[in-house]
């Protein structure tokens, strides 16, 4: 729903039901033993989570800016997460199960600015609470459920810059920076990540020719550390990216095409869409 107001001011308030079906690594059985202290298999008796949502966003443009504020709550049943258990040959289990709800609430920021007549701001800002609640799994396949984690909260924040841009000689470019605080996760915590990316565009042939340089993780500081802990355990995981690299691409535009929109969005559906972080 959304209510129009004088001066470029708009309300809105908007509710969303939304089912996350698991992915096929999620519950393909097939155990990885490549390492054989660190053993990781999926789940196939897995149920579809199910994610509520509720917003009420208020909005004001003016000519060249646009300030939007999105209050939010966020209801997540039946998660679909990873757990970690310390077997009884001394090995670490990782596998994928439908655990307790969790939900969020918080509030989003997002600026769009028109700076110069060649550079563009858009900045996201958005603070939240999280709840998870308690982690039970049947370690030792006998119908009983264990205690790996207890129920968690946090606060977190994270913050996102892009600034599109415009050079001479028809070269243009976009820098993207953000930045995600601490959170928790199902039996543990994350730590603190972020990083920042360049591309670059030159165009040609009254821009139907453009080659494009894309430059990630330009400070090599995508990196995802995590604590995880359960019954007997407590481990430290640190998941990097390939590091800086550069990636050169060009493309070129045969004329205008056009695409019937609603049958590509048709032809793409059912693959669920990304986990709601809590």
């Amino acid at each position: 729903l959304s209510y129009s107001l004088p001066a470029g001011n708009e309300l809105q308030v908007n509710y969303t039901r939304r089912i996350n079906r698991p992915r096929g690594w999620q519950i393909n059985a097939f155990r990885d033993v490549s390492d054989s202290t660190n053993i990781s298999f999926g789940n196939p008796y897995l149920d579809p989570e199910y994610a509520d949502a509720a917003e009420f966003n208020y909005i004001k443009t003016w000519e060249e800016h646009a300030l939007s504020a999105s209050l939010y709550y966020r209801h997540m049943s039946n998660m679909v997460r990873r757990v970690s258990y310390l077997g009884a040959d001394d090995v670490m289990y990782s596998t994928f199960e439908n655990i307790s709800d969790g939900h969020s609430a918080g509030l989003e920021i997002v600026a769009k600015n028109k700076v110069t007549k060649w550079l563009n701001l858009t900045t996201t800002l958005n603070g939240y609470y999280s709840y998870l609640g308690d982690v039970y799994y049947d370690t030792n396949l006998d119908g009983t459920e264990d205690l790996l984690s207890p129920a968690q909260n946090t606060f977190s924040f994270s913050a996102r810059i892009m600034a599109n841009f415009i050079m001479p000689l028809g070269f243009s470019g976009q820098l993207t920076g953000f930045y995600h605080s601490p959170d928790v996760v199902a039996q543990g915590r994350t730590k603190a990540h972020y990083a920042v990316d360049l591309g670059l565009r030159k165009s040609f042939l009254k821009k139907s020719l453009n080659l494009n340089l894309t430059i990630r993780d330009i400070f090599n500081t995508r990196r995802w550390r995590q604590t995880t802990w359960g019954d007997n355990f407590w481990q430290y995981s640190e998941f990097a990216s390939r590091g800086t690299y550069f990636q050169l691409s060009a493309s070129y535009s045969f004329g205008n095409l056009s695409f019937d929109k609603r049958r590509t969005h048709e032809s793409v559906g059912g693959e669920g869409g990304p986990d709601v972080g809590f």
